[in-house]
């Protein structure tokens, strides 16, 4: 009871007011109350308020009924199908999800037997099915690994079953390590060879936020400045090997994840959740770069080099394995659904192989087509600024 009601009904009481007349008297000021706020239904809400509650439109009706129908010609159809019959209805269902990914098998021109590439990220996914191409192919391939030796066993156990015509040589290889790359390519140079490819593969993705001995976060150094070391390390070797019929090429493998980065250079230590997308527009831009860079060199004519990226479509590999939601269940699903690595590297050779695009200066393809990218690789500023600011943080000398 409020305030009022309390003082209102003590001065009844003085007047000598009953309690009995006091409750009528308030239930009579609530009565009036509803009928002041009372709405008054429309002439559209009172038609409403008789339709019958259950009644459809023919529209419902007819797709009701049709569902009804299609349920029964499923009952009728697996009624006189085994269960084997419908597991391989199953799988011919799965098939045809997948045949979009359908993609022949690219095979170098005879004239490149015998050429040589220099693969990271060769011991699996992408790149281990990049490696068994180019072999088959018969061209001489260095891969960079962690672990050259087991790999290499793994290799020739393989080589003996495929009689494949080329050859493969392991070098270790530590993308965490500007030293190691130094190592692996001062083990590349006292071979001896021309370079024909350098496939950049290799790289990380959901890694936990960390740094590596050089101190840069992780994503950033594999996957960008560790690669871009290793381009400017094996440059005159590229050149060497290149010639006016066939230029050797640079191919980064990226992804179409770049186009979700921030697209800011004032922060190379970033938030692991964008570390990835960041370092992979970085590539992006930088490939446009190394081309400009080099054919600037060459007095704008065509440069020796030439330098490509590309994603090779959503493959299903270990890049995920560091995800939180990765497990036997979810890889199953993703074997079902994405494309093999095989099919990804046929997309890969497509950039190393294909001449259909003519000279290619520094362009981004998805689908074996030149594909948009993040808006700032389109500035010019940008790209220069990354340039400068990548051998500043290499400490590469102006040359």
């Amino acid at each position: 009871m409020s305030e009022y009601e309390k003082v209102a009904r003590g001065s009844l009481k003085l007047k000598g007011v009953s309690e009995h007349e006091i409750k009528k008297k308030k239930k009579k000021k609530e009565k009036k109350l509803l009928e002041v706020t009372k709405v008054v239904p429309s002439d559209d809400a009172r038609k409403q308020s008789t339709k019958p509650a259950n009644t459809k439109t023919k529209a419902e009706l007819a797709f009701e009924k049709m569902q009804e129908k299609r349920k029964e010609e499923r009952i009728k159809a697996r009624a006189g199908k085994t269960h084997k019959q419908r597991v391989e209805e199953f799988n011919r269902h799965l098939d045809s999800l997948t045949e979009h990914f359908d993609i022949p098998k690219v095979s170098a021109p005879e004239s490149r037997a015998g050429n040589v590439a220099v693969v990271t990220g060769g011991s699996c996914g992408i790149g281990l099915a990049v490696v068994k191409s180019l072999v088959q192919n018969g061209m001489h391939v260095i891969v960079g690994t962690l672990h050259p030796n087991e790999l290499e066993r793994e290799f020739g156990d393989w080589k003996k079953r495929s009689k494949s015509l080329g050859s493969v040589d392991c070098l270790q290889l530590d993308l965490r390590s500007f030293e190691s790359v130094g190592r692996f390519c001062d083990e590349f140079f006292k071979m001896q060879l021309p370079l024909n490819y350098l496939i950049n593969c290799a790289g990380l993705m959901l890694v936990p936020q960390s740094k590596t001995r050089d101190g840069f976060e992780v994503h950033l150094q594999v996957n960008y400045l560790s690669h871009f070391l290793l381009t400017h390390s094996l440059y005159p070797a590229l050149k060497e090997g290149s010639s006016l019929s066939f230029p050797s090429r640079v191919v980064n493998v990226s992804s179409c994840t770049h186009r979700f980065s921030r697209g800011k250079l004032d922060d190379f230590n970033f938030n692991a959740a964008l570390a990835y997308a960041d370092s992979k527009l970085f590539q992006v831009a930088a490939t446009k770069a190394w081309d400009e860079e080099m054919r600037q060199r060459a007095g704008y004519a065509s440069s020796p080099v030439e330098f490509v990226s590309l994603h090779p479509g959503i493959c299903s590999t270990r890049l995920y394995q560091h995800a939180w939601w990765f497990n036997e269940f979810t890889k199953a699903c993703m074997d079902c659904i994405l494309m093999s690595p095989e099919e990804g590297s046929q997309l890969v050779l497509r950039a190393v192989f294909d001449v259909s695009h003519g000279s290619r200066h520094g362009i981004y393809l998805e689908s074996n087509r030149k594909a948009s990218t993040h808006p700032v690789v389109h500035q010019r500023v940008f790209r220069r600024k990354l340039w400068h600011l990548t051998r500043d943080l290499l400490r590469l000398d102006a040359d």
